[in-house]
């Protein structure tokens, strides 16, 4: 199995790192409407990918968890490009796992992060 990497929400998201909160938004709102796990041909592929996405916006919509996200973004990129990227279900890299580093790397917990949305926290509730 390969190592967990640091995910790139940018690349995610298909955003350029200096995108504005409006153009992370247009980016969040189609990716997520053409990959939404409630569609009749939704994926487990597009579970995961949605989990991604969820932690990604929360992160890059505020200003001070996209700083941290930033920095250790970048000291990761110029130690080695490929550890940060977006895992896939072929590649054999859990995405929790995946969420986990990014997320530890930035000083945020895993379940901050999915209480942040009121689905997320409607849905944890429910279980």
């Amino acid at each position: 199995m390969a190592a967990p990497i640091f995910i790139d929400f940018y690349e995610l998201l298909g955003v350029d790192p200096d995108a504005d909160i409006e153009k992370i938004r247009a980016a969040y709102r189609a990716t997520i409407a053409a990959i939404h796990p409630d569609r009749p041909s939704a994926t487990a592929e597009d579970l995961e990918k949605t989990k991604m996405l969820n932690v990604g916006k929360e992160i890059l919509l505020n200003p001070e968890k996209r700083a941290r996200y930033d920095e250790e973004r970048l000291k990761r990129l110029r130690a080695d490009p490929k550890s940060v990227s977006v895992p896939t279900p072929s590649s054999g890299i859990s995405v929790e796992a995946c969420l986990l580093i990014t997320l530890a790397a930035i000083g945020i917990s895993l379940i901050t992060s999915l209480l942040a949305s009121r689905r997320s926290r409607r849905r944890i509730i429910e279980c």
